[in-house]
Protein backbone atom coordinates (compact mmCIF):
# COMPACT_ATOMS: atom_id res chain seq x y z
CA UNK A 1 0.00 0.00 0.00
CA UNK A 2 1.39 3.40 -0.83
CA UNK A 3 -0.05 6.71 0.56
CA UNK A 4 0.86 9.75 -0.70
CA UNK A 5 1.43 12.82 0.97
CA UNK A 6 1.38 16.13 -0.80
CA UNK A 7 1.74 14.09 -4.12
CA UNK A 8 4.85 12.33 -2.64
CA UNK A 9 5.08 8.69 -1.83
CA UNK A 10 5.41 8.47 1.61
CA UNK A 11 5.95 4.01 2.64
CA UNK A 12 9.09 2.92 1.11
CA UNK A 13 10.42 -0.15 0.89
CA UNK A 14 14.03 -0.68 3.00
CA UNK A 15 15.97 -0.82 -0.61
CA UNK A 16 14.18 2.37 -1.58
CA UNK A 17 15.26 4.31 2.14
CA UNK A 18 18.72 2.96 1.56
CA UNK A 19 18.58 4.60 -1.71
CA UNK A 20 17.05 7.58 -0.50
CA UNK A 21 20.08 7.93 1.94
CA UNK A 22 22.76 8.58 -1.17
CA UNK A 23 20.88 11.78 -1.90
CA UNK A 24 18.95 13.15 1.79
CA UNK A 25 20.56 12.81 5.32
CA UNK A 26 18.40 10.97 7.73
CA UNK A 27 16.80 11.40 10.96
CA UNK A 28 15.13 8.06 12.47
CA UNK A 29 12.58 6.44 14.86
CA UNK A 30 11.10 3.86 15.06
CA UNK A 31 7.94 2.50 17.17
CA UNK A 32 4.39 1.53 17.01
CA UNK A 33 3.11 4.74 17.08
CA UNK A 34 -0.70 2.97 18.00
CA UNK A 35 -3.63 5.31 19.36
CA UNK A 36 -1.42 8.16 18.30
CA UNK A 37 -1.87 11.26 21.38
CA UNK A 38 0.09 14.19 21.87
CA UNK A 39 3.24 12.62 23.38
CA UNK A 40 3.73 10.77 19.88
CA UNK A 41 3.25 14.37 17.88
CA UNK A 42 5.99 15.95 20.21
CA UNK A 43 8.73 13.35 20.19
CA UNK A 44 8.40 13.40 16.30
CA UNK A 45 8.40 17.06 16.09
CA UNK A 46 11.10 17.35 18.09
CA UNK A 47 13.03 14.61 15.83
CA UNK A 48 12.66 16.93 12.87
CA UNK A 49 13.94 19.71 14.28
CA UNK A 50 17.57 18.32 15.43
CA UNK A 51 18.05 18.81 11.69
CA UNK A 52 14.75 19.89 9.57
CA UNK A 53 16.97 19.56 6.68
CA UNK A 54 17.13 15.98 7.19
CA UNK A 55 14.20 13.30 5.84
CA UNK A 56 12.40 11.91 9.02
CA UNK A 57 11.93 8.10 8.43
CA UNK A 58 9.75 6.39 10.71
CA UNK A 59 10.42 2.82 10.92
CA UNK A 60 6.82 1.47 11.85
CA UNK A 61 6.25 -1.78 13.26
CA UNK A 62 4.03 -4.20 11.51
CA UNK A 63 0.93 -5.49 12.97
CA UNK A 64 2.17 -9.02 13.58
CA UNK A 65 5.36 -7.46 15.53
CA UNK A 66 3.28 -5.28 17.42
CA UNK A 67 0.63 -8.34 18.65
CA UNK A 68 4.04 -10.84 19.67
CA UNK A 69 5.13 -7.66 21.60
CA UNK A 70 2.33 -6.44 23.24
CA UNK A 71 -0.53 -9.13 23.22
CA UNK A 72 -3.35 -10.42 20.86
CA UNK A 73 -5.42 -7.14 21.41
CA UNK A 74 -3.08 -4.87 19.90
CA UNK A 75 -2.14 -2.93 18.18
CA UNK A 76 -5.84 -1.20 18.27
CA UNK A 77 -5.38 0.28 14.84
CA UNK A 78 -4.09 -1.44 11.95
CA UNK A 79 -1.18 -0.78 10.32
CA UNK A 80 -3.11 0.76 7.11
CA UNK A 81 -4.56 3.09 9.94
CA UNK A 82 -1.11 4.09 11.51
CA UNK A 83 0.50 4.72 8.30
CA UNK A 84 -2.10 6.75 6.82
CA UNK A 85 -2.01 9.06 10.24
CA UNK A 86 1.65 9.35 10.00
CA UNK A 87 1.02 10.54 6.38
CA UNK A 88 -0.65 13.72 7.14
CA UNK A 89 2.10 14.91 9.80
CA UNK A 90 4.28 17.50 8.18
CA UNK A 91 7.55 16.82 10.16
CA UNK A 92 7.51 12.57 9.01
CA UNK A 93 8.62 12.40 5.55
CA UNK A 94 8.99 8.90 4.87
CA UNK A 95 7.77 5.57 6.56
CA UNK A 96 8.90 1.99 6.75
CA UNK A 97 7.03 -1.05 7.74
CA UNK A 98 9.12 -3.19 9.80
CA UNK A 99 7.91 -6.49 9.78
CA UNK A 100 11.07 -8.77 10.34
CA UNK A 101 12.79 -9.45 13.77
CA UNK A 102 14.19 -6.81 15.74
CA UNK A 103 17.86 -8.39 14.79
CA UNK A 104 17.24 -7.25 10.94
CA UNK A 105 16.24 -4.10 12.51
CA UNK A 106 19.49 -3.43 13.65
CA UNK A 107 21.15 -4.77 10.81
CA UNK A 108 19.20 -2.28 8.73
CA UNK A 109 19.87 0.53 10.93
CA UNK A 110 23.49 -0.31 10.74
CA UNK A 111 23.26 -0.37 6.98
CA UNK A 112 21.05 2.99 6.99
CA UNK A 113 23.30 5.01 9.12
CA UNK A 114 21.01 7.44 9.73
CA UNK A 115 22.85 10.76 11.36
CA UNK A 116 20.74 11.16 13.95
CA UNK A 117 18.78 7.98 15.86
CA UNK A 118 16.00 9.03 18.21
CA UNK A 119 14.50 6.79 21.44
CA UNK A 120 12.18 8.08 23.91
CA UNK A 121 13.26 8.06 27.22
CA UNK A 122 12.43 4.57 28.61
CA UNK A 123 12.82 2.62 25.55
CA UNK A 124 13.12 -1.00 26.79
CA UNK A 125 15.93 -1.31 24.08
CA UNK A 126 17.51 2.29 24.69
CA UNK A 127 21.03 0.73 25.11
CA UNK A 128 21.02 -1.72 22.52
CA UNK A 129 20.09 0.84 20.11
CA UNK A 130 22.40 3.43 21.37
CA UNK A 131 25.26 0.51 21.38
CA UNK A 132 23.87 0.25 17.60
CA UNK A 133 23.72 3.50 16.66
CA UNK A 134 27.34 4.51 18.34
CA UNK A 135 28.76 1.87 16.30
CA UNK A 136 28.31 3.36 13.07
CA UNK A 137 29.05 6.87 14.65
CA UNK A 138 25.30 8.33 14.45
CA UNK A 139 24.02 10.71 16.89
CA UNK A 140 21.96 8.87 19.09
CA UNK A 141 19.28 11.39 21.13
CA UNK A 142 16.72 10.50 23.62
CA UNK A 143 13.61 12.52 23.64
CA UNK A 144 12.66 13.17 27.42
CA UNK A 145 8.85 12.97 28.13
CA UNK A 146 7.36 15.98 29.44
CA UNK A 147 3.76 14.31 30.40
CA UNK A 148 3.02 10.78 31.14
CA UNK A 149 2.12 9.88 27.49
CA UNK A 150 1.65 6.12 26.36
CA UNK A 151 -0.61 4.10 24.39
CA UNK A 152 -0.76 1.54 26.93
CA UNK A 153 -1.65 4.12 30.00
CA UNK A 154 -4.77 5.54 27.70
CA UNK A 155 -5.88 1.87 27.00
CA UNK A 156 -5.73 1.30 30.50
CA UNK A 157 -7.33 4.50 31.58
CA UNK A 158 -10.07 3.95 29.02
CA UNK A 159 -11.09 0.11 30.53
CA UNK A 160 -11.16 2.11 34.25
CA UNK A 161 -13.44 4.49 33.06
Amino acid sequence: MVIMNDSKQITLSQDEVLEIHKSFHITAVSGSFDLVHLGHLRFLHCAKEINPENKLLVILLSDRIIKERKGPKRPFFNQEKRIEFLSYLKDVDYIVIWDQSLDELRKFTQELKSEVFVVNEGDPGLENKRENVERYGGKFVIFKRSDDYSTTKIISDIKNL
